[in-house]
C-alpha cells in the first residue's frame, strides 16, 4: 500500500509519501512501514519493520533528517524457554549504545549437567566510563546443595568475581575484587542441630586477615535449663575479643538468670537475677480484699 500528497501553499511545497506492506502468516511474518516529508529544502524520514521467525522476533525503527542526522533502534528477541536471547541497540549522530543477553535453563539435566541456569548480559556503548559493562550467572543444583557463580566486569581488567557453595551443614562465599586490601574474601558458615542444641560458626577471611563469630544455645527440658555463648574475634583494635554467656533455669518456683559480658583483658561485667513465685500468698490477699468490700456494703 502506498499513499502521496504534494501541497502547495504560498509558494511553498510539501510533499509526503508513505508506504506499508505485509507478509507472511502469524508464526512468520514480514512487515515494514515508510513515510518521509520534504519541505522547505528539509527531508525528515522514518521507517519502521518488524519481522518474526517462530521464537525469534526483530524489530527496527529509524528516523533521518537531511540525510545528514540519524537515529536507529535495532532488536531481536528469541523467546524461548529454554534459551532466551536478546539484542538492543540505539545509535544516535556519534553515539550508540548496545544491550545483549542470553539465558539457558536446563530442568531435564537438573542433576547431571554443571550448569542448571545460566544467565549473561552485555553493556557496550561510546558513553565515558560505560565503554563496557558485563555481568553473568550460573547456578547449578546437586544432591548435597546448590553452587552459584556471579562475575560483574567493566573497564579493561576490572572484575568481581563470587562464588555461593552451600551443603548440608556449611555454607562458603568467596569474592575476588581488583580493590586494594580486599583482593580475596572469604566467608564460611558452618552449623549443626542436635535435638534441642544448636551452633553457628561464621568466619571471614580477607587478605591476611580474619573475623570469627560463634552462637550456640542449648535447651534442656528435664532440668528446664536455657544456656547461651556468644564469642567474637577480630583484628580490629578494641575488638580483639567479646564474649558473652546466658544461663536461665527453672526450679520450682525459682526463676534464675545469668549472663555475663567480657572484653579485651580481665574486663568483664556479670548480672544476676532471682524471681520467686510465692503462690501461697494470693488467696490470702484474694480473700482480704473480698471482706474489706463485704464490709463496706451499707445495711
Amino acid at each position: 500500500m502506498q499513499a502521496r500528497v504534494d501541497v502547495g501553499y504560498e509558494g511553498q511545497s510539501y510533499l509526503a509519501d508513505a508506504s506499508w506492506t505485509h507478509r507472511g502468516s502469524a508464526s512468520a511474518f514480514d512487515t515494514r512501514g515508510n513515510a518521509e516529508v520534504r519541505f522547505a529544502g528539509h527531508t525528515v524520514g522514518l521507517s519502521a519493520e518488524l519481522s518474526r521467525r517462530n521464537e525469534q522476533f526483530t524489530a527496527n525503527i529509524e528516523t533521518k533528517y537531511n540525510q545528514d542526522q540519524r537515529f536507529a533502534l535495532s532488536s531481536q528477541v528469541t523467546a524461548s524457554m529454554l534459551t532466551p536471547r536478546f539484542l538492543v541497540r540505539v545509535e544516535w549522530p556519534r553515539n550508540f549504545l548496545a544491550v545483549a543477553g542470553s539465558g539457558k535453563y536446563d530442568p531435564q539435566a537438573w542433576y547431571a549437567a554443571n550448569s542448571d541456569i545460566e544467565g549473561s548480559i552485555q553493556i557496550t556503548s561510546s558513553l565515558p566510563g560505560f565503554e563496557q559493562l558485563g555481568a553473568s550467572y550460573l547456578f547449578d543444583h546437586n544432591t548435597n546443595g546448590f553452587r552459584t557463580n556471579g562475575e560483574v566486569t567493566w573497564a579493561a581488567n576490572r572484575k568481581i568475581a563470587a562464588v555461593l557453595t552451600f551443603e548440608q551443614g556449611k555454607a562458603t562465599l568467596t569474592l575476588s575484587t581488583p580493590f586494594p586490601g580486599y583482593r580475596a574474601i572469604t566467608v564460611e558458615t558452618t552449623y549443626s542441630v542436635r535435638d534441642v542444641s544448636a551452633t553457628v560458626n561464621t568466619r571471614v577471611q580477607w587478605d591476611g586477615r580474619q573475623m570469627s563469630l560463634m552462637m550456640s544455645g542449648d535447651a534442656n527440658q528435664p532440668n528446664r535449663l536455657v544456656t547461651g555463648r556468644v564469642q567474637f574475634r577480630s583484628p580490629f583494635s578494641g575488638l580483639e575479643s567479646l564474649s558473652s554467656n546466658f544461663q536461665y533455669r527453672v526450679s520450682g518456683a525459682t526463676r534464675r538468670t545469668n549472663a555475663d559480658f567480657s572484653w579485651a583483658r580481665d574486663k568483664q561485667v556479670s548480672v544476676s537475677l532471682l524471681f520467686m513465685l510465692c503462690f501461697t500468698l494470693f488467696p490470702y490477699l484474694y480473700n482480704n480484699m473480698i471482706f474489706i468490700r463485704r464490709t463496706d456494703k451499707p445495711l
